[in-house]
């Protein structure tokens, strides 16, 4: 019964309430279960705290202990090997890392601050400059790469392949507007080793004179002054020679004052070079004609005079030996300069009977692309009467492209009209002319071998190209054209070939 009036009692305590109070109890209800789950979170957090705290402490109580013994163990004097590389005062090594070249104290600062902002700073700047460098060098790689071939067939003694390369290079350069003066010397260098003096004196405006005072670009400066002590010779040693010639009745040069040009040269060597600048420079009107020389020199060259010297002596007929005197005077000086006196010197040991193995290897030594090492031998072997050998060597240099290839053939031609094979000793100087017809001798030997052949037609035409260019037809040909003279006697004898 009481249990009823309580449960009555209940239920018309809560009938009686209104709606507004049934709210109003659910709304504090609500409050107090929020406000026990955010004080039992709040309990939580603060359990991980102290946990994390009392490991801490844990962990700095350990680390004094770790001071107290590490401060107690170490000796008033510490060797200098044993020092921190850090800080260089306490000894390096920790608990854990026994070995470390640091102390405890500088490990624990490395580990934690590892790195300044200015050393940041730094490695990015480092960065970002070498960005800018691999982009750039990936610009320039075709320029670098061209440059290494040039230089590479440079040091194989490839001097007209490596010309090539080098010409290649230099025009990259332009194109990217690079001046690269270390491969503009090696290039003029070359220019100067294979006759291409043309080119030298373009390239001289490459370089400023102060620049070619400083020791890497020596080679540069050097160059320069040999190529001008050659220019220079050629003005004004060759006008010596001219004028002589000018004096003249006839065109027989074996009339021409050998010594007195001697004398008249000789005379050039003890003056200044001054004069002929100044009249070198009188001769331009504007900038654009005016000298491009930028190196200078105070006085001709000796032995680049001698070349003029050896070219007085040639064309008066002078002995031999006085010739060969001074071409090897030419060779002593400028034993690289191979086109200078190479071929002249070897005709001269072949037609006096030396021996001529020694100078060919020479011009090989500096440039193995050049034939005229070839052409000197096969005059030799065909002079010796092993023409079969000469036409073999001769073949084996056309077979390969020789630019002389028109004197392999004119060799073979003389070769074939010795041993009376008139045909294919025609056929071999046609080849001859057809591949230049700028050599006197090949357009020479073509005309014998047309007459030897009946060939008048061709005969015709090599004497009409002489007559249109006012060049007189050796006596030798005439003379064999008359009947006067014999193959033997021309190519066998006394000088065994044309004059």
């Amino acid at each position: 019964m009481d249990e009823n009036k309580v449960n009555g009692s209940e239920n018309i305590d809560e009938e009686v309430l209104s709606d507004e109070e049934l709210k109003l109890r659910a709304e504090m209800d609500e409050l107090a279960r929020t406000f026990q789950e955010e004080l039992d979170k709040a309990k939580a957090e603060e359990e991980i705290r102290a946990a994390e705290q009392a490991k801490e402490q844990e962990i700095l109580i350990q680390e004094l202990e770790d001071d107290v013994r590490y401060d107690a163990e170490a000796p008033d004097e510490i060797p200098e090997e044993e020092l921190c590389e850090c800080c260089g005062e306490k000894r390096r090594g920790t608990k854990d890392n026994p070995d470390s070249p640091y102390c405890r104290d500088c490990e624990r600062g490395l580990r934690r601050y590892p790195f300044e902002l200015l050393n940041v700073l730094l490695v990015l700047i480092v960065l970002a400059l070498s960005v800018v460098a691999c982009v750039n060098f990936a610009q320039r790689v075709g320029i670098y790469s061209a440059a290494a071939r040039a230089q590479h067939l440079e040091k194989q003694k490839m001097l007209y392949s490596a010309y090539s390369a080098y010409d290649n290079t230099i025009g990259l350069m332009k194109d990217s507007e690079l001046n690269g003066e270390l491969v503009y010397q090696r290039a003029v260098r070359n220019m100067l080793m294979i006759n291409v003096l043309d080119d030298i004196g373009t390239y001289e405006k490459q370089f400023n004179l102060f620049e070619l005072k400083l020791p890497h670009l020596k080679t540069a400066y050097e160059t320069f002054k040999t190529y001008e002590g050659y220019r220079l010779a050629q003005l004004d040693g060759y006008q010596v020679l001219y004028e002589e010639i000018q004096k003249l009745e006839d065109d027989d040069y074996s009339k021409l004052p050998y010594a007195e040009i001697v004398g008249r040269i000789d005379a050039l060597l003890s003056v200044s070079t001054e004069e002929s600048y100044k009249y070198q420079e009188s001769l331009g009107d504007g900038a654009e004609e005016s000298p491009s020389y930028l190196v200078k020199i105070d006085n001709y060259d000796p032995a680049m005079m001698e070349f003029f010297k050896f070219y007085a002596a040639a064309l008066s007929e002078q002995d031999k030996e006085v010739q060969i005197a001074h071409l090897e005077k030419v060779r002593a000086a400028y034993p690289e300069l191979t086109w200078l006196y190479g071929a002249f010197l070897g005709d001269l040991y072949n037609k006096s009977g030396r021996d001529v193995e020694e100078l060919c290897k020479q011009i090989e030594g500096y440039n193995a692309e050049d034939s005229t090492a070839d052409i000197i031998r096969t005059t030799n072997l065909r002079i010796n009467g092993k023409r079969t050998d000469a036409i073999a060597l001769a073949q084996k240099n056309i077979d390969k492209g020789s630019p002389n290839a028109y004197e392999f053939y004119r060799q073979q031609a003389i070769c074939y009209l010795l041993d009376g094979n008139i045909e294919k000793a025609y056929s071999a100087a046609a080849s001859g002319y057809e591949d230049s017809q700028y050599s006197v001798q090949v357009c020479e030997v073509y005309a014998i071998a047309s007459i030897a052949a009946g060939k008048t037609d061709s005969y015709d035409e090599i004497a009409k190209l002489f007559e249109e260019n006012g060049v007189k037809m050796s006596d030798e040909v005439l003379a064999y054209k008359d009947g006067t003279v014999s193959l033997e006697e021309i190519f066998a004898q006394g000088d065994y070939d044309i004059q």
